[in-house]
């Protein structure tokens, strides 16, 4: 059975972390995933005193919170040509690590890294596979995952590629942090579950416009082109039974309204699962 969850940012930014786990446990959704951000409820100076209260706030209200992700990580690439901000990096995946033993997650996502016109696709692949295998070993310690993200990162663009590069990192505790929405440009996303088949550790879910084709073109749930009855087939066939989170902004204007349209979404996605 899948679970449904949200990511934080799909609360508006001046919403803090008590009002977001209100307002998730007043839709029926029984799951945060937080953010590691130089703003908001959690930053880098967060200690293990505060991760414990927010954790406990949430469980009080029936919630848990099973993974972070960051947007720290295109600010300090791990594939940098710079060893000084791969460091810095890397030090923020271990703080990702640290923080989700303290609040009880399991799972972290990564960007991998960039590449760019000073980075070029050999050198990214073989830094972020280094920093990988580097890093391992203290999530695995940590009992965390590390959860590598298809992203709009000229990177790991096909899901064959994508297999190949978990594959080759060889470790338990490395494997995929599947974007539903992020595939549509290139690709089929049910495709993409059954080639990464049991290295899927996790999956956002966003909806996709392809007549839009950029940027813009993200959408909220069953607004946009991704095939769902077909994902989610594709995930039942490889068996997953983890959080489908949603990746949606609500937006400053009318925030409530979004927020529970997209924690709607997520009910029907879930009762499309089971009766698949």
């Amino acid at each position: 059975m899948v679970k449904s969850a949200l990511n934080m940012w799909c609360f508006p930014a001046s919403w803090s972390f008590e009002e977001a786990c209100r307002a998730a446990a007043e839709h029926g959704v029984r799951a945060i995933e937080v953010n590691l951000s130089d703003d908001g409820p959690f930053t880098l100076s967060g200690d293990s005193r505060s991760w414990q209260q927010a954790r406990s706030f949430a469980n009080d209200l029936g919630i848990v919170l099973p993974s972070v992700s960051t947007d720290l990580l295109w600010k300090y690439p791990l594939t940098d040509s710079s060893p000084v901000v791969q460091r810095q990096a890397k030090d923020v995946v271990l703080r990702m690590v640290e923080m989700a033993a303290g609040i009880g997650a399991d799972t972290v996502l990564v960007v991998p890294g960039l590449v760019t016109e000073a980075v070029g696709y050999e050198e990214a692949y073989q830094r972020a596979q280094e920093a990988m295998v580097e890093l391992a070993e203290a999530a695995a310690a940590a009992g965390v995952t590390i959860a590598i993200e298809n992203v709009w990162n000229r990177f790991l663009l096909s899901p064959l590629e994508f297999r190949r590069w978990i594959d080759e990192v060889n470790h338990p505790h490395v494997q995929a942090y599947l974007d539903i929405g992020n595939v549509l440009p290139n690709g089929y996303p049910d495709q993409w579950v059954r080639i990464l088949g049991h290295r899927v550790r996790r999956v956002h879910v966003k909806d996709f416009r392809t007549d839009v084709g950029n940027i813009r073109g993200f959408t909220t749930l069953f607004a946009g082109d991704v095939p769902w009855r077909e994902v989610l087939s594709a995930l039942k066939e490889i068996g997953y039974d983890e959080y489908l989170t949603a990746e949606i902004p609500s937006g400053s204007t009318y925030a409530s309204y979004n927020v529970a349209e997209t924690c709607r979404g997520l009910r029907a996605l879930c009762e499309m699962y089971e009766k698949n």
